[in-house]
């Protein structure tokens, strides 16, 4: 069964909702089926995405094929976020609320899925599912609020998840320092782990490993940080990520983790390209590479997911398009597709 590559039109609608907590910044999903599929939100919902779609994989257990995407974006005239679930083709669900910055999702188990944002009074608010998506809790249009803190006007809350009670997020505080909390039932409240942070983190987790890279103050042409916490312990330096000092002032860069030795970096280049740098276990990070979007502008930050495919690498990156298309690239590491990016659909456009 060969990924759903597929190009969605993303048009989405109305709301209301969400707030945040106190915090501040310094300086992930898996493949389903042969056809690409175009999927469309319905007639009514009627408005272009605005923002960077989420990506992430249903965490699926056992041996072989590990792919089924889920996405979410927020509706760019009612500020609602929306989830779908493309393992079964949508459609777009409404999740209540408001949001003034994206939403951004993780997934613990085959059946769970996190949805978490800024809300419009800068607090963090999340909400999941763990039967997917038949219900979500605390409540369909519900959110439940992280009890303190305020996030940077214009990031969103990074999030993972290793199950339903073991959750934890990444953001950028007023100050611009990065800040982490972890929820198992209980809220653990914020870690300051310092730095400048300009943008939005990205999150993966690798075993019981966490790596977080953000955007760095440099001016226009940004470059890439990482933290990590190993064994519970977070680290007291970042990293500069040499192999990636352009990215674009107000984006974000988004990472993909496939299993415990690979991870990726891309983001938008400065020339409003998408790039991108790998880490193998054992051998330094690649030098920066385009990934090919087939003639299509990219108009946001992009996102990523990466899993299991046919025993091999399968790797979705999505971005916003023209008129509010989220188009998607895939990399796979078998013949006859790979190692090589594969040629995007057409877009279709918003209803």
């Amino acid at each position: 069964m060969k990924h759903k590559k597929s190009v969605i039109s993303i048009a989405l609608a109305t709301i209301m909702l969400i707030s945040l907590c106190t915090v501040v910044c310094s300086a992930s999903v898996t493949a389903a089926d042969s056809s690409r599929k175009t999927v469309q939100a319905p007639a009514t919902v009627g408005a272009a995405l605005d923002s960077t779609p989420a990506i992430a994989i249903w965490k699926k257990a056992g041996p072989g094929d590990s792919f089924g995407l889920g996405f979410a974006a927020k509706s760019s005239t009612s500020n609602q976020p929306y989830f779908m679930d493309f393992d079964v083709g949508g459609p777009w669900v409404a999740l209540g609320g408001a949001t003034s910055d994206a939403p951004r999702i993780a997934s613990g188990t085959p059946t769970q899925m996190v949805v978490s944002v800024r809300g419009t009074n800068g607090a963090l608010y999340w909400k999941q599912t763990t039967d997917k998506a038949a219900n979500w809790l605390p409540s369909a249009t519900g959110w439940n609020k992280v009890p303190t803190g305020s996030i940077l006007p214009g990031t969103s809350p990074a999030v993972y998840a290793f199950s339903a009670t073991s959750i934890g997020w990444l953001v950028c505080g007023m100050d611009h320092q990065l800040y982490a909390m972890r929820f198992d039932g209980t809220y653990h409240g914020w870690t300051k782990l310092g730095g400048y942070v300009t943008a939005t983190p990205a999150v993966v987790t690798r075993g019981t490993s966490i790596d977080v890279y953000v955007r760095g103050n440099n001016g226009a042409n940004g470059h890439i940080y990482q933290k990590s916490n190993n064994n519970g312990a977070w680290q007291t330096t970042y990293a500069e990520r040499t192999t990636a000092t352009n990215v674009k002032a107000g984006t974000s860069p988004t990472a993909s983790a496939y299993g415990t030795t690979r991870e990726d970096i891309f983001w938008q280049g400065t020339d409003g390209l998408l790039y991108q740098t790998t880490w193998n276990q054992g051998s330094p990070w690649t030098a920066a590479t385009t990934v090919p979007t087939t003639g299509t502008t990219v108009q946001s930050s992009p996102s990523a997911a990466a899993g299991i495919f046919n025993s091999a690498i399968d790797i979705e990156v999505g971005f916003a398009g023209a008129n509010g298309d989220v188009f998607l690239t895939e990399y796979l590491t078998f013949p006859p597709d790979a190692p090589a990016w594969q040629t995007q659909d057409s877009a279709v456009g918003p209803p």
